[in-house]
């Protein structure tokens, strides 16, 4: 009687989890998720991280939709991600990340860029921000590199609703 009722549990906890799993990745984009892995894993050590920012069908807000660390995604895009995507020139915007204090030139930083994302028509969809690793003063290297990226990533998206389908 024990194992049975033991054992139930256990059947109730898979389906009420397996449910509640399938809610929290509503809004994850599969084909965008793709493109983010390959993205990164082609693009190492330069491209440390990729978070793919669009307003999922049927939403409202922008949120992350495909990201390198997923625990991101089904976060709401940050209202500084937002402003640059509406007031930027179209270019990477850059953000420099240390650890504080005096940095030489040529020390090694983290960079952010944030820059639109676009698909195969060069429609804007979202936006992209790219954890990116260059040294001090090396920024016109990586809004080169950010953009690049960001082509790369365009030339692989039909549409925004391609996103959100299944990756093949």
């Amino acid at each position: 009687m024990r194992r049975t009722i033991g054992f139930c549990f256990i059947v109730l906890l898979l389906i009420c989890g397996n449910q509640l799993l399938a809610q929290d990745h509503a809004s994850i984009a599969p084909l965008g998720q793709k493109l983010v892995d390959e993205l990164v894993a082609r693009h190492q050590p330069e491209l440390l991280g990729v978070a793919l920012h669009v307003v999922p069908p049927g939403g409202t807000d922008s949120t992350i939709v495909a990201a390198t660390f997923r625990i991101k995604i089904g976060q709401k895009s940050s209202c500084t991600d937002l402003w640059e995507l509406a007031n930027g020139s179209g270019a990477p915007a850059l953000e420099l990340k240390g650890g504080g204090g005096s940095m030489i030139k040529g020390a090694l930083i983290g960079i952010t860029a944030i820059t639109p994302l676009r698909d195969r028509s060069g429609a804007t969809i979202g936006l992209i921000n790219m954890g990116l690793k260059f040294n001090l003063g090396k920024e016109s290297e990586a809004i080169k590199f950010a953009t690049s990226v960001g082509q790369e990533l365009a030339g692989e998206i039909p549409s925004k609703l391609a996103l959100f389908e299944r990756a093949q």
